[in-house]
């Protein structure tokens, strides 16, 4: 069974994101950049199935300018690394060139992180499969590969939903999967030498989405806690949430 992993470079999670003085984006420049944390578990969870033999092929698929994150795709123990050099952040247009992809390369299964902690969009998974009508499973917190079917086990609001999926398919993968594997050093020295495929999707369709303002969140106001409820009533009329 050939998989297909999307993986994309974020701002590290541990960073503090800064927005630029035109409010035009977030600055990157000097900036410590990192595989998207959720792509690295939806990169870990084909690795761990190829070494159970469940996986015979682990291709990642990044759009992009920079290759270093397909890097450490390829050290974690990726057989194949493909760059869509494009600069985009539309969600629509990164489906349609993943699509491109698909139908001519035909993975079997697609397993993907739930969102990109950037955008926070967690639109791909579900778009991609409407446009190849392949079956999803989002939030997926196991995935037990079982012959021609694939179980999944969803995160929801209201508990832990089992689905099982047919061939062809799409994971996303939510936080509880597994956690990734540490990168030694020397994987990823020997990883820099390996070559990476460039794919070119050949889309003419520009972006539908334009960015107009980026800016900070509003600073958020608390009250000063108190043991006293006529005090605490108060404060809950005093900020509209009580009549």
């Amino acid at each position: 069974m050939k998989a297909l992993v999307t993986v994309k470079e974020t701002i590290d999670y541990q960073v503090k994101v800064n927005v630029k003085p035109d409010e035009s984006g977030v600055i990157t420049e000097g900036v410590q950049m990192s595989m998207n944390p959720f792509d690295a578990i939806a990169l870990e969870a084909c690795i761990q199935r190829q070494e159970q033999g469940q996986i015979t092929h682990t291709t990642a698929l990044n759009i992009g300018q920079n290759t270093s994150v397909l890097q450490q795709a390829l050290a974690m123990g990726a057989d194949q690394a493909v760059h869509i050099e494009q600069s985009c952040s539309d969600p629509f247009l990164k489906c349609l060139m993943i699509e491109a992809y698909v139908k001519e390369h035909t993975p079997d299964i697609i397993i993907m992180g739930k969102l990109g902690i950037d955008g926070d969009h967690s639109q791909i998974p579900s778009m991609l499969a409407g446009m190849l009508d392949w079956s999803c499973a989002t939030f997926a917190s196991d995935i037990r590969i079982k012959d021609n079917e694939i179980e999944v086990d969803r995160e929801t609001d209201i508990g832990i939903q089992t689905v099982t999926l047919s061939k062809p398919c799409i994971i996303s993968c939510d936080l509880r999967l597994n956690t990734p594997r540490f990168i030694a050093l020397p994987k990823l020295l020997a990883a820099k030498k390996k070559p990476l495929t460039s794919f070119d999707p050949k889309i003419e369709q520009s972006s539908l989405i334009t960015t107009e303002k980026v800016s900070t969140p509003i600073p958020k106001k608390g009250c000063t806690p108190t043991d006293n409820l006529d005090t605490f009533i108060d404060q809950l009329k005093s900020a509209g949430l009580l009549k």
